[in-house]
């Protein structure tokens, strides 16, 4: 699935040894801290990651690619 973003938030990313997103989840995601949406580094799947939440990102993990888990 493919999404056009204007240019402001087309950039992600990665946080993964950033020590303030202590989440498994950002082993797997980038993300785009203008827009706080998340991209699936699997799919590409855009997810919000709004508020620091970031269940949506697990749930779709969990959800679509266990056997990375």
């Amino acid at each position: 699935e493919s999404h056009a973003y204007p240019d402001e938030i087309s950039t992600f990313e990665d946080l993964s040894q950033d020590k303030a997103y202590k989440s498994f989840v950002w082993q797997h995601y980038t993300f785009n801290k203008q827009s706080k949406l998340a991209k699936c580094s699997y799919c590409n799947k855009i997810v919000t990651a709004s508020g620091g939440s970031t269940s949506t990102m697990s749930y779709h993990l969990k959800a679509k690619h266990q056997n990375v888990l």
